[in-house]
């Protein structure tokens, strides 16, 4: 899957950074969880503050979804370019044939 690039400003004076946004996966357990850092871009405001775009949130969600296994890499690819909306019945549809109803 293809780091979104977010090249349009938001607000002006706003500038484009990147940094790395921690994913929070849970465990199989389902009491603990890990954290999994992944390079993006973010908007800095003038202060200092990190937003992320429409794009870049689905990016986050569709890693976190294949670290959970709900997803292959091959759907992580697909799901890159599809709306949030497909997204989340994409995800739904996986727990379900996983038999998972959390």
């Amino acid at each position: 899957m293809k780091l979104p690039l977010d090249l349009e400003c938001p607000v002006e004076g706003w500038t484009r950074h990147k940094i790395f946004e921690y994913v929070t996966v849970p465990l199989a357990d389902g009491k603990s969880s890990t954290k999994i850092p992944v390079m993006i871009y973010a908007w800095k405001d003038l202060k200092g503050e990190f937003y992320l775009n429409g794009e870049t949130a689905r990016y986050l969600d569709t890693i976190k979804a294949n670290k959970m296994g709900l997803i292959d890499c091959e759907a992580c690819r697909l799901e890159a370019s599809c709306t949030r909306e497909r997204f989340e019945q994409c995800v739904k549809a996986a727990r379900a044939e996983k038999g998972l109803s959390c």
